[in-house]
């Protein structure tokens, strides 16, 4: 068997480019054309060595996306669950990592950044309600509590 038909080192180089989730670490193995059990054995033989956890998965995605992104906990356990990450693992990683105090100072800079970039028009300058709801919507749609954006907006 050569390098490139051996399941765990494609599962490695796969890790090697960047951390996946088990599930996909096998969608790509899959796509490979590897079969369930050569799956299976790359996917063990990674877990065995600590190289594949989905519960460190969790918490360094919440982790690194934080540093790039504004977002509240509901966008981040939507994209935890696209990943088939189980239930049980998303909210410890989530919350472990994202407090209260931390949603609402992230609520406070994606809203600020919105600002800057949406400027009112001049037919908006009057219509400070449908200013404020457009920013409501964003912020809901990134994630963040109802309470949280009440918050913000003050």
């Amino acid at each position: 068997m050569q390098a490139h038909e051996n399941p765990i080192y494609q599962a490695q180089a796969i890790l090697a480019r960047r951390d996946h989730s088990e599930y996909e670490v096998r969608a790509k193995l899959a796509k490979k054309g590897f079969l369930p059990e050569q799956i299976d054995e790359g996917v063990n033989w990674l877990k065995s060595r600590k190289l594949l956890d989905d519960e460190a998965f969790a918490k360094r995605y919440v982790e690194s996306t934080l540093r790039l992104k504004q977002v509240g906990p509901a966008w981040l356990i939507l994209k935890l669950k696209e990943k088939h990450i189980a239930e049980h693992m998303i909210e410890p990683a989530v919350f472990g990592v994202l407090d209260p105090a931390k949603e609402e100072a992230l609520a406070r800079e994606a809203a600020n950044r919105w600002r800057t970039s949406h400027k009112r028009k001049p037919a908006e300058v009057d219509d400070e309600y449908r200013y404020r709801n457009r920013l409501q919507r964003f912020l809901v749609s990134r994630g963040f509590s109802f309470d949280v954006v009440q918050a913000v907006l003050g």
